[in-house]
């Protein structure tokens, strides 16, 4: 038997093989873990200008993000700053459909970066 979990791209992120039907086959938690960073990461930005606070800190965005979602302060090419969320979406806590909606309930407006 042989297990082989690939991303969107047909890059290989883990393989199992197994001659004998007893041999050890990958536990659930190996097979979650593999599934989880076959999917692609998401990134939105916030840019700090006079459209927020100037209270608004980093503190603060990442006390409205899910466990799959990190933010990280970030200066553009332009110099402005910037909070960058970067994360993959897992069950119902995705970008789109809650991370974006939950700032924006709290007055920070994030736009999803695209490549």
């Amino acid at each position: 038997m042989k297990i082989i979990i690939q991303n969107d791209e047909g890059k290989v992120l883990s393989c199992w093989a197994g001659i004998h039907t007893d041999s050890a086959l990958p536990s659930r938690e190996d097979l979650r873990v593999a599934l989880e960073h076959s999917k692609p990461e998401r990134v939105a930005h916030i840019t700090i200008d006079a459209g927020h606070s100037s209270s608004l800190s980093l503190d603060y965005v990442q006390r409205y993000l899910p466990s799959n979602y990190e933010a990280t302060e970030e200066i553009t090419e332009d110099g402005k700053e910037e909070i960058q969320i970067r994360g993959r979406d897992n069950a119902g806590w995705t970008l789109d459909g809650y991370v974006i909606p939950r700032l924006a309930s709290a007055n920070v407006y994030a736009v999803e970066v695209t490549a």
